[in-house]
């Protein structure tokens, strides 16, 4: 059974359903696995076949034990053989191929680990120089998808300023709180020192007082 004869017409339309049929497909897959392509029109029916049911395969389930099984191993290597088959050929259904398997990875939702793991990075990344326009910004939204997010660096010093501005912005009435605190605390300091003690009190009796 060749891979284009695999699938029935609701799995062509709707996709994979159950991890048996997957299990199924890449049994078929490995039996292909180191067949010498000879007919570059006969693989492309082939390879779009899967490309294009993994594209509308919605089972998560199904999506990630095609992955486990070593899927991404042969989408990796169609993709190159379809830019080798490019160059060498001008056969229009190679970009139709080369679309195809870059929609399955894009359902597929592979993480940047794996992308890397697996090889499919680089080999996608040489898509980017591809000449159909469609090619190049599928390659690029995938590999922007596998780039891994880098995080902000906040100096120590920006932080506790971004808190302080965070808390007086948060709590004014805290800020007017303590600035009234402070002036209070002033006006008590100085009317402490304009009080008279108790000597300073004696000492102007005994100066005032009029002599016997």
């Amino acid at each position: 059974m060749t891979l284009e004869d695999f699938f029935t017409l609701t799995e062509l339309r709707d996709g994979l359903t159950t991890p048996t049929r997957v299990n199924e497909l890449l049994t078929v897959m490995q039996k292909e696995k180191d067949c010498v392509v000879k007919n570059v029109g006969e693989a492309t029916r082939q390879w779009s076949a899967v490309a294009c049911t993994i594209a509308t395969t919605e089972n998560k389930d199904c999506l990630d034990l095609f992955i486990q099984l070593d899927g991404l191993w042969f989408i990796d290597r169609w993709l190159k053989d379809a830019q080798k088959f490019g160059n060498d050929t001008e056969n229009r259904f190679l970009e139709e191929l080369i679309i195809a398997l870059l929609r399955a990875l894009e359902r597929l939702q592979v993480d940047n680990h794996r992308s890397i793991s697996s090889g499919i990075d680089k080999t996608v990344q040489d898509l980017l120089g591809h000449s159909s326009s469609m090619v190049r910004e599928k390659a690029k939204a995938l590999c922007e998808g596998w780039t891994p997010i880098q995080d902000i660096d906040v100096a120590p010093t920006d932080v506790k300023m971004i808190e302080a501005i965070g808390n007086a912005t948060e709590c004014p009435a805290v800020a007017i709180s303590n600035e009234e605190n402070m002036e209070q605390s002033s006006d008590q300091k100085m009317l402490k020192e304009e009080m008279p003690t108790q000597e300073t009190i004696m000492e102007s009796a005994s100066t005032n007082q009029d002599p016997v």
